[in-house]
């Protein structure tokens, strides 16, 4: 599996230059098992154990991308932790690699031990603690490990989580995202303090098209499948209704066309 470090981060080499950076781990042998794990949900599990037992140890390169300076003169803004860095305009550098050579002992305490709070200055160990804590709790915990009295605020928290384990709130109302029709919990604003974004960081579609047009045929029937399985699922149409015939839509008009028709709702025209 390919590694992405998401978060752009901040680089300063000894001299002072300061850099933003993106981080890759890329396999050494590719990701060719897709068949085998749909025969085998475990597939890679075992296949993973078994190659650090028999000691062929699996590998990663890890790469970087870095731009020097301030954002350049790019079309998407480089710090929108959604939009991907392209690789014909900033080159991946291999610095290392990474080569797991053991398997640990004692599963369970050695995950409760990871559980520590990340407002604790722990050099060199943070920093790579942070992408897989959010991870961890829920994995442990379930979705609403936030219900937790240790991990609650003091203040009432509005993230819209409803239902599930541990979620003890009665909800009453049917609401629980944004944007929907009754005006419901609408976001901050500017003046309450919200950072504003810049026109490139609203760009959320030119990514999104260059990736759907890049992908295989059956591919994009997979896409088109998921899209109108979850909606055949929603019962208030004007959630799908409103999604089927804007989102998709400014993405790929036959895409939103094909999701529309098989899900019931209207069929966009443009």
């Amino acid at each position: 599996m390919q590694g992405l470090g998401v978060s752009i981060y901040t680089l300063v080499i000894k001299e002072g230059k300061r850099y933003f950076m993106n981080f890759h781990f890329i396999p050494k042998l590719g990701d060719e098992a897709l068949k085998l794990a749909g025969q085998d949900p475990d597939f890679y599990r075992k296949d993973l154990m078994e190659a650090i037992y028999n000691g062929a140890y699996p590998q990663w390169d890890f790469a970087i991308q870095t731009i020097e300076g301030k954002e350049p003169d790019f079309d998407f803004d480089i710090l929108d932790a959604t939009k991907v860095w392209p690789e014909e305009l900033v080159h991946f550098r291999c610095i290392g690699n990474l080569i797991l050579i053991r398997m640990w002992t004692s599963y369970s305490p050695k995950l409760n031990r990871s559980c520590f709070s990340l407002v604790i200055p722990c050099p060199g160990l943070i920093s790579q603690m942070i992408p897989f804590y959010f991870d961890t709790q829920i994995s442990r915990l379930d979705i609403n490990w936030e219900e937790l009295r240790i991990n609650r605020l003091f203040s009432l928290l509005m993230n819209l989580n409803r239902d599930g384990a541990m979620r003890h709130q009665i909800s009453n109302s049917t609401v629980n995202y944004w944007q929907n029709r009754f005006e419901a919990l609408p976001p901050s604003n500017e003046e309450e303090g919200i950072r504003a974004l810049t026109e490139k960081f609203r760009d959320h579609h030119t990514q999104v098209q260059t990736t759907y047009n890049s992908t295989f045929e059956r591919e994009s029937a997979h896409i088109m499948k998921a899209f109108t399985f979850e909606f055949d699922h929603c019962d208030d149409p004007v959630a799908y209704e409103r999604l089927t015939g804007t989102r998709p839509a400014e993405i790929d008009l036959k895409l939103a066309q094909q999701v529309a028709e098989l899900s019931g709702a209207l069929i966009p025209d443009k």
